[in-house]
């Protein structure tokens, strides 16, 4: 039931974008209504939808209470552009970008707004020509250059994640309480490995990292920094495809088989075999027992 209702915005976006009219270009939006029968607050991965809009990847809105689309406006200056597409908690937009090749310094920032994009707050900027950027992840939506920022709701705060960009780096973890202005680094007592953004088990994020020629699927307690190693691989027999709700979906490097692995007992499933050999895939989302 969690899995459906989080990503019941992947299968709606389709149904929403065929049956709302097309954005009005030029005009900013006017504000939504917060979300309806929103009993408890969103806990783990944040997605694109919030229990009545869904946010699309090319900054449109779509409203499933009157199934209308708009333009979505985030307020950027001329030289900056998005480098996390938005996700929401209900309450607040979180987004991240970066400055055009053509400004003088570059910088990295994440942002909240409303769920209009206004009154937009500055959370995090990095210093100038570090390299460092926030995570995004293609995960749960189409895969194109730029992916959803990734944040965590979690104990009434929300956590991003920085690293050093195009490196295999460990994760620097920054949280932003409720009510702050400002998302500052977290301490951990010991250090975090070097590791990827995998997905989501329990509320919590899974990261892979490669080890002695393992490929390795640990889980991080965002509270406590305690780190939880969930399951390992020779590092060139699969192709890791997403982790969701603590499944890894993977293909085979040999058999090309697409196959689901609980990380929890490690049991492994097979879920499609291809017809012809060599047949890659990327998955997307899972969503009502189907893999898109």
């Amino acid at each position: 039931m969690k899995a459906a209702k989080r990503l019941w915005a992947a299968a709606l976006a389709f149904v929403l974008l065929a049956g709302c009219g097309k954005p009005t270009a030029g005009t900013a939006p006017a504000a939504s209504a917060a979300p309806e029968n929103q009993e408890q607050p969103v806990t783990g991965l944040l997605t694109a939808w919030d229990g009545r809009r869904y946010y699309t990847k090319a900054n449109v809105i779509c409203d499933s209470a009157d199934m209308t689309a708009r333009d979505l406006v985030l307020q950027m200056d001329g030289q900056r552009m998005l480098s996390g597409y938005p996700v929401t908690d209900g309450k607040f937009l979180y987004y991240s970008t970066e400055t055009i090749l053509e400004a003088p310094e570059h910088r990295t920032q994440i942002w909240r707004s409303g769920l209009d994009g206004s009154e937009p707050v500055l959370l995090w900027q990095s210093e100038a020509e570090t390299g460092i950027s926030p995570v995004s992840a293609s995960l749960n939506g189409w895969s194109d250059n730029i992916g959803r920022l990734v944040v965590f709701a979690w104990q009434d705060a929300v956590w991003f994640f920085i690293g050093q960009e195009g490196w295999l780096d460990s994760p620097q973890v920054l949280r932003c309480g409720n009510g702050e202005t400002q998302a500052r680094p977290v301490e951990y007592p010991e250090p975090l490995a070097q590791g990827t953004f995998a997905g989501e088990m329990d509320d919590q994020p899974v990261f892979q990292s490669f080890e002695e020629e393992r490929c390795v699927y640990w889980q991080l307690d965002l509270a406590t920094g305690t780190v939880r190693e969930l399951a390992d691989f020779p590092e060139t027999v699969h192709s890791n495809l997403l982790v969701q709700d603590g499944i890894l979906y993977l293909q085979d490097d040999e058999s090309w088989e697409l196959c689901a692995v609980d990380l929890a007992s490690g049991e492994r499933q097979v879920l499609w075999r291809p017809e012809e050999p060599d047949q890659g895939l990327g998955v997307q989302y899972v969503w009502d027992d189907h893999a898109f």
